[in-house]
C-alpha cells in the first residue's frame, strides 16, 4: 500500500511528469559534462572519475567540471563560452535541488460547498511554498537552453579535436 502523501502526490500525473523531466535533464547535463571533460584531458575514463566521482556530488561537479575547462587546451573563446553556461546552470541548480529535495505535502480547504486539494512544496526553513506548475516549466525550459548550448558546443569541439570521433 502507498502512504497517503504519496498517494496525494500520485493524484498529479503532471507534476510528477514536471518533476521527471527536471531529473531526465540535470542527469542528461551530467552525461554532457563527461563528454565535454574526455575532450578536454582526451581520456574518458578520466572524466568519468571526475565529474562522477564519489566525492563529486551536488555542484562540486560543476567545480571539477571547471577546474579542467579552465586548465584545458581549449581556446581563450571556448573556455569562456563553457564557463558562461556553467555559471547560468549553477543558479539553475538551486532551483533544481528544491524541485527534487524538497518534500511535497498535501493540504485540504474547504472553498462553499466542495473541498479543494493543492499540493506544496516544504522548504528546508519549514515554509510552505505552492507548486506552480509554469515555473516548473520554465525551469525545465531553461536547462534545455543550456543543455543544448553545451552539447552544441561539444558537437564542435569533436570537430575540431577529435575529427575522427566526429565521422563516427
Amino acid at each position: 500500500m502507498v502512504s497517503t502523501s504519496i498517494w496525494h502526490i500520485e493524484q498529479k500525473p503532471e507534476l510528477i511528469a514536471a518533476l521527471g523531466r527536471v531529473t531526465v535533464r540535470w542527469a542528461s547535463l551530467d552525461l554532457t559534462l563527461v563528454q565535454i571533460a574526455a575532450v578536454a584531458l582526451k581520456n574518458m575514463p578520466a572524466a568519468q572519475s571526475s565529474i562522477f566521482g564519489d566525492h563529486n556530488a551536488g555542484q562540486r561537479r560543476f567545480t571539477a567540471f571547471e577546474r579542467i575547462i579552465g586548465a584545458s587546451f581549449f581556446e581563450e573563446g571556448e573556455r569562456s563560452a563553457i564557463l558562461d553556461h556553467m555559471a547560468k546552470l549553477r543558479i539553475l541548480y538551486r532551483r533544481r535541488n528544491s524541485l527534487t529535495h524538497e518534500p511535497l505535502d498535501g493540504t485540504m480547504t474547504v472553498e462553499g460547498q466542495s473541498l479543494r486539494f493543492d499540493l506544496a512544496f516544504i522548504t528546508r526553513d519549514g515554509e510552505t511554498k505552492a507548486v506552480k506548475m509554469d515555473e516548473i516549466n520554465q525551469h525545465v525550459k531553461d536547462v534545455d537552453t543550456e543543455l543544448e548550448a553545451l552539447e552544441s558546443i561539444w558537437d564542435l569541439l569533436i570537430e575540431k579535436y577529435e575529427p575522427q570521433e566526429a565521422d563516427k
